[in-house]
Order: structure tokens, then sequence, then C-alpha cells
């Protein structure tokens, strides 16, 4: 997980460094009512181009190969390996222990899918996550609430406003989510959007 948490980490500085200047990420951040705190808390980052995280790898003496099996970086028809989260704000995805073992990463510019994970892999597998775990970890006993929410924005808002949430990397909830979230409470809430698509995967639980 060493790889996994320093790129999380140089994210975290891109972001630090880039939030109040760049006019992407502001507008972004004062839409969902993110500060500072809330920026820590969740570790959240900013891939700020196609190159600059794998030039910093290269820098550590990270082998550039070994990185197309973490599900963050592709070629291209050229053989070059790119960032696939570039321009986008970063959702750090850690297990229990606080390891980070994916991303999700939300456009700010450009084209693209609005928002994408990181590939899965042999310790990334969606099915088995749920995002914010790791904030609930040091929970002893059952809560007295838990939403299942639709996304990472949705996690936070609820955070906010002082809920306890989780949610799944995608827009369906799988049985093994489903067991994860009754760990932490006999009968989760689930609170998915009113649009099509929140229907849908509410339909499917």
């Amino acid at each position: 997980f060493y790889i996994m948490n320093l790129i999380a980490k140089y994210y975290h500085e891109r972001l630090k460094k880039n939030y109040a200047s760049n006019q992407y990420i502001s507008s972004f951040l004062k839409i969902k009512n993110i500060d500072a705190k809330t920026i820590e808390k969740f570790y959240l980052g900013y891939s700020d181009g196609f190159d600059n995280v794998l030039d910093f790898l290269l820098e550590n003496r990270i082998d550039s190969q070994m990185l197309l099996n973490f599900g963050i970086f592709k070629k291209n028809s050229k053989g070059k390996i790119y960032d696939i989260f570039a321009k986008r704000i970063i959702f750090p995805i850690k297990d229990k222990l606080n390891n980070t073992i994916g991303f999700g990463g939300r456009i700010l510019e450009g084209k693209g899918p609005k928002y994408i994970n990181s590939s899965e892999n042999d310790f990334f597998k969606k099915r088995l996550l749920l995002y914010n775990m790791n904030n609930l970890k040091n929970i002893k006993s059952k809560l007295d609430k838990l939403f299942l929410v639709e996304g990472y924005t949705d996690v936070i808002a609820m955070d906010k406003k002082g809920y306890n949430s989780l949610a799944p990397l995608g827009t369906a909830v799988s049985q093994d989510q489903l067991n994860i979230a009754w760990q932490y409470n006999n009968e989760p809430i689930i609170f998915f959007d009113g649009d099509e698509a929140g229907k849908n995967a509410s339909y499917r639980v």
C-alpha cells in the first residue's frame, strides 16, 4: 500500500496548492460546500496533469511498468503511460485500516465521464468495498443510524450534517456491500437520489 498512499499524498498536496487559484476547483468546492477541514478529513486531492504524478513517482524510483497494475495509469496508442485522473478532483478510497486501495475522480474540465474509478485489481474489488469505511473504523458498537448514499460527495454532505454514511463505488449496491453495512447498523437507510439511476440502484437492493 506504500505506493498507493504515496499517490494519495501527491494528489492531496496538489489540491491544497491549487484550490485557491484554480477556478474549476474553487467553483466545485464552493458548490459542494467543501472547506479545508473537509479536504483534510477525506484527504481529497487533485490530479494536475497526465504526467505529473508519474514524474513524481519516477523521481521516487517507482517502476513505471509496475504502476499499470494499480488501475490508475494506462498506455495510449503510442505506448506512453498517462494518469487517467488528469484534471479531476480525487476521492481516495480506503480500507478499514486507512490504507489507500483505489481512487475515484470527478471531472472538472474537458470531456469524459463525470466520475471514474480505478480499475479493479487483486486488492481493489468494488463490490467488497464502501466509501468512508476508514472513518467509521474505530466505532466499537453498532451505530444508532447509518445511511447508504449514492456517491462520494453525498457522504461528505451527510458528514457535515453530523450523519454517518457509506457509499457504493458505482450506482448499484451489492449483497457484499450490504453485509458490510450491516456490521455497522442492523437497518441501514438507503438514501439514493430521486433520479432514474438512484431508483434503479435502490430496486436492485
